[in-house]
């Protein structure tokens, strides 16, 4: 898998291994690498069909586009140029439902129809469709079919359009032509008594006129000379047609009348789409945000963007779909977030996700597109720069704020790091053995530090810098300064300087009092040492009492000068690996300034 250059964020669900910002997956089982983003650009004609008559999914058939996406692919449509695949002004996102050799099926409506007058004209060899508004449902080369015409030879079907003007499209069927010459006799006679209607009867006219036939009769002499010209039927049935006119009496004629259909017009027409072909100018792209921050919950990676002020989540089970919404529990999500600053980083805990800001934690409710529920928080959240300090340890979430390390156990931040005095920065932390290692610039300087929950305890270890860190299998994993992959109890070979002071030690009395005897229990590598160093009350200065060399676990008695104080401390320096298991002091006193003097010994 070959990436760029610069800081990734690497995110596990399931056997997948999700890198950001390249957006590529990685298969742990399959070794097939995926990218998040796929596009297919158009290469030759790309025909859109209806799957079925009148059916709710479109088949689009292109060469090669099954390679590019998968059956469950939510993908964007853009320079189609048709409302079926326009939202808002922009490409529409449909969900692909069928996948197959160079064909895709998506849900969408192909249809465009619209209903309304018709008239049906004859021109140049095609027939013209005339319609109110009809040229805005149709473009060249889409394929219609006609419904509802009472001439069903005017019911086309897979029909191509091969022009429009305004209200008016052209297809490629030749307008059927209807025509009658008298050979009879042909009576005009009212419709009924009082009728405006006209019925023109000859047995030998037939049934090849229908209501809405747009007719020209010519021929006509005598009385019946008036029905000459253009003429709508207004209703027509076996050797008859109506049209406007009035008479009181019957005429008849006995030859010489032509009776030519030149259009059909009809209201309640519905003319609908079937199928349209584009030559150039389509993309089709599985397409995903900008993302900040990522990370994993219940089988979904959750993302966040401070550009767009949104929280997203992929599909389920899917970290290559973000864009699929089909109104079911598997859906992507995404979610516009009010609250100002920018995001700082996210995390999943404790049955949540959460997204945080510096002063503001978002928590994420809910399993499914239709329950979930974010919940915005006033309080301390993570420090900008120090995403990676997010960190679980033994089920409580530990970060660095803006003043100093917190833990987070699902109510409320509680601030653990009074004791550390200087600002901290640029931190990662990981975990191991129950305690959180934390590596940061502290005042400007670098260093590890790391707490031990159990004891509520801060230590200061060394210079090791993580740029990043992880934990598996019980180990915890860094990459350092020089971007060499190392472990926290790797089996380097140098000897580590290291010291332990402790803080100032009253023995739980207020007077005066002297130190007789110190013992501590060591264990010691070999080739490793340790002084051990006293500091009394104000004394600026630590006096060396004794250095130790040891290879076995054994009590030293430390010879100390008795000196009289209040308070003291020991510290004990040294190189290489050592293990401080126990100590104890002996300790003599009287009254505050002179007085009895009593023993005791505390370990």
């Amino acid at each position: 898998m070959t990436v760029t250059d610069g800081d990734k964020q690497i995110v596990g669900m399931g056997a997948y291994i999700c890198v950001f910002p390249d957006k590529k997956i990685y298969n742990t089982k399959t070794g097939e690498v995926t990218n998040v983003d796929a596009t297919y650009t158009q290469s030759g004609a790309i025909r859109f069909e209806e799957l079925s008559s009148d059916s709710a999914f479109t088949k689009i058939t292109a060469p090669g586009i099954h390679k590019s996406f998968k059956q469950y692919d939510g993908v964007k449509f853009d320079g189609v140029n048709d409302k079926a695949f326009v939202v808002d002004g922009e490409g529409a996102t449909k969900v692909i439902t069928e996948i197959g050799t160079d064909y895709i099926v998506v849900s969408a409506v192909i249809q465009n129809g619209w209903t309304g007058k018709a008239r049906f004209t004859a021109s140049g060899g095609g027939t013209r469709i005339e319609g109110t508004g009809i040229h805005d449902n149709f473009n060249a080369n889409d394929v219609i079919k006609t419904v509802g015409c009472k001439d069903d030879a005017l019911n086309l079907s897979g029909k191509t359009v091969t022009s429009k003007g305004t209200n008016h499209i052209v297809v490629n069927a030749p307008f059927p032509a209807r025509s009658f010459s008298q050979s009879g006799v042909t009576t005009f006679s009212p419709y009924y008594s009082g009728s405006s209607l006209t019925r023109i009867f000859c047995e030998a006219m037939g049934s090849r006129f229908s209501e809405g036939d747009v007719v020209t009769i010519a021929g006509c002499t005598g009385g019946a000379a008036s029905f000459n010209g253009s003429k709508v039927v207004r209703g027509a049935g076996t050797g008859y047609i109506l049209v406007d006119g009035s008479l009181t009496t019957t005429i008849s004629q006995v030859s010489g009348i032509t009776i030519r259909r030149t259009a059909f017009e009809q209201t309640g027409v519905t003319v609908k789409r079937t199928s349209f072909t584009r030559t150039s100018g389509i993309t089709i792209k599985r397409q995903s945000q900008s993302f900040d921050y990522v990370c994993e919950h219940d089988n979904r990676l959750w993302a966040c963007s401070s550009a767009n002020h949104e929280i997203y989540a992929s599909k389920l089970g899917d970290p290559t779909n973000w864009n699929c919404y089909e109104g079911i529990s598997t859906d992507s999500y995404t979610v516009t977030v009010g609250s100002d600053g920018d995001f700082t980083g996210c995390a999943s805990h404790m049955g949540y996700v959460l997204f945080f800001k510096e002063q503001s934690i978002s928590v994420m409710y809910g399993n499914k597109p239709s329950n979930f529920q974010l919940n915005n928080r006033q309080m301390p959240g993570v420090k900008t720069g120090c995403s990676r300090s997010l960190c679980v340890v033994n089920e409580t979430l530990y970060y660095v704020g803006r003043d100093g390390v917190y833990q987070y156990d699902g109510a409320a931040p509680r601030k653990i790091s009074d004791t550390i005095l200087s600002e901290l920065a640029e931190a990662v932390a990981s975990q191991q053995d129950g305690k959180l290692y934390l590596s940061c610039l502290k005042g400007g300087e670098r260093t590890l530090l790391v707490y031990d929950p159990r004891y509520q305890v801060w230590d200061e270890e060394d210079e090791t810098r993580f740029k990043f860190a992880a934990y598996g299998d019980g180990i915890l994993y860094y990459i350092d300064g020089e971007d060499a992959l190392r472990t926290i109890t790797g089996d380097e070979k140098s000897v580590i300087d290291w010291n332990i002071e402790s803080g100032d030690l009253r023995e739980n009395r207020l007077e005066q009092k002297w130190i007789s005897k110190v013992m501590f229990n060591f264990w010691l590598a070999s080739g490793s040492e340790a002084d051990i160093y006293f500091q009394f009350d104000e004394d600026p200065l630590w006096h060396r009492a004794w250095t130790v060399h040891s290879v076995v676990n054994k009590t030293y008695n430390i010879p100390i000068v008795p000196q009289r104080c209040s308070r003291f401390r020991w510290r004990i320096e040294g190189k290489g690996q050592m293990k401080l298991l126990a100590m104890g002091v002996t300790v003599e006193g009287g009254s505050e300034i002179n007085g009895n003097i009593r023993s005791w010994y505390r370990y």
